[in-house]
C-alpha cells in the first residue's frame, strides 16, 4: 500500500537532464558525497544490456558515485547491510519479471521500506519504476514474463497507479497500444511516459517533469 513519506523518481531513461530538473527538490548538498546504491539485476537479466553503460554514463555524468549491487542470490541482511546507509537507491531498467523474482527472493521490499521511511530517495528507470506500482502482470507484452519464475505479479506498491515506460518509443509501438487498448481493465490508473519523461513523487504528490 503506498504511504506518505515516499520520494520517488520514476523515469522510462536515465537521464542527467531529468535529474537536473529536480536537482533543488531531492537532492542537498554535495552531489558527489551522496551513497547512491544502484540496483543493476533487472539489466543482467536481458542477454544484450549495453543500453546499461550509457544510462549509468548520465548518472555519472549528473555527479553521482555509483555503487553497484545485483541482489540476485543475496539474503535480506545483505540488503540490509548494503542499503543502511543509502541516500539513493536507483534500480534499473531490464526485465522486469527477473527483477520482481530477485526482489522477492531476498526481501528486498522490506529493507527498501525501510531506508524510505528514514528519507532515503528511490529512483527508478523502466523497469526499476514498474515493479513500484501495485502489480507488473500488465507489462507483458513489451516485456518476457519467461524470464523468471514468480508466484504472482504483485508490485511493491510504493504508489497507487501502474506505470508504463517508452510510450514513444517505436520499438514497443505495438505493444504499447495493446496495453492502453486494455488500460480500462486494470485495477488502478495507468501512467504512460516519454523517455524524456519522469514522474516526481513526494509524499502522494504527483508531478510530471520533462525536458
Amino acid at each position: 500500500m503506498a504511504t506518505a513519506h515516499q520520494r520517488l523518481l520514476l523515469m522510462s531513461v536515465g537521464s542527467c537532464a531529468l535529474l537536473e530538473k529536480v536537482k533543488d527538490e531531492l537532492f542537498s548538498g554535495e552531489i558527489s558525497s551522496l551513497n547512491c546504491v544502484c540496483i543493476p539485476t533487472a539489466a543482467y537479466a536481458e542477454e544484450n544490456h549495453d543500453w546499461l553503460d550509457t544510462e549509468l554514463d548520465e548518472f555519472r555524468s549528473f555527479g553521482l558515485s555509483l555503487d553497484l549491487f545485483c541482489i540476485k542470490d543475496k539474503t535480506l541482511d545483505d540488503v540490509r547491510a548494503k542499503l543502511a546507509n543509502a541516500d539513493i537507491i536507483y534500480v534499473t531498467g531490464g526485465n522486469t519479471y527477473s527483477l520482481l523474482e530477485h526482489m522477492n527472493k531476498c526481501g528486498f521490499a522490506i529493507a527498501l521500506r525501510e531506508r524510505l521511511d528514514q528519507g532515503a530517495l528511490y529512483i527508478g528507470t523502466s523497469a526499476g519504476a514498474v515493479v513500484t506500482g501495485p502489480s507488473i502482470g500488465f507489462i507483458e507484452d513489451m516485456d518476457d514474463p519467461s524470464a523468471a519464475n514468480l508466484d504472482n505479479d504483485t508490485g511493491l506498491h510504493l504508489v497507487d497507479f501502474h506505470f508504463m515506460p517508452h510510450i514513444d518509443g517505436a520499438y514497443f509501438k505495438d505493444a504499447i497500444t495493446v496495453i492502453a487498448t486494455g488500460s480500462h481493465k486494470l485495477d488502478k490508473p495507468l501512467w504512460g511516459l516519454k523517455d524524456n519523461q519522469a514522474l516526481l513523487y513526494i509524499n502522494n504528490y504527483i508531478r510530471l517533469i520533462e525536458t
